[in-house]
């Protein structure tokens, strides 16, 4: 249960960390895009863009582990025990476990098997 807990905390800090991320590019263009509503549709498409980007990348950013996983000591293996090193298979995990219909369900799917859809897709397990 200790692993399972840890593991929705690291999601969670990754997540506060990309949305105040993006939320204060926004808060920076927001000046000038007062007077131009085109301006304003562009710059939160923009800022859309980015965090579905950093969301998908964030187990790069950092040595192959988000931040949130570096906090919570967690890393990443494949089935036989070695460490993922494959960017495409991050990326990859990230999308099905997140960018699916599994996303509402993520933290009840985490405490119950703790194995995400991107996991048994990817063949990867977090420990």
């Amino acid at each position: 249960m200790n692993l399972k807990i840890r593991r929705l905390g690291a999601i969670f800090i990754d997540y506060l960390i990309i949305f105040y991320t993006c939320y204060y590019f926004l808060q920076i263009l927001q000046p000038l895009a007062k007077k131009y509503i085109f301006l304003e549709i562009v710059f939160t498409l923009t800022a859309l863009i980015l965090f579905a980007n950093l969301f998908l990348r964030k187990d790069m950013i950092f040595g192959y582990e988000s931040i949130g996983k570096k906090i919570m000591r967690l890393k990443i293996y494949n089935e036989s025990g070695m460490r993922i090193k494959n960017k495409k298979k991050l990326i990859d995990r990230v999308y099905y476990s997140l960018f699916t219909f599994e996303f509402p369900f993520y933290p009840y799917i985490i405490l119950i098997n703790n194995r995400s859809r991107g996991d048994r897709i990817t063949k990867t397990i977090i420990k």
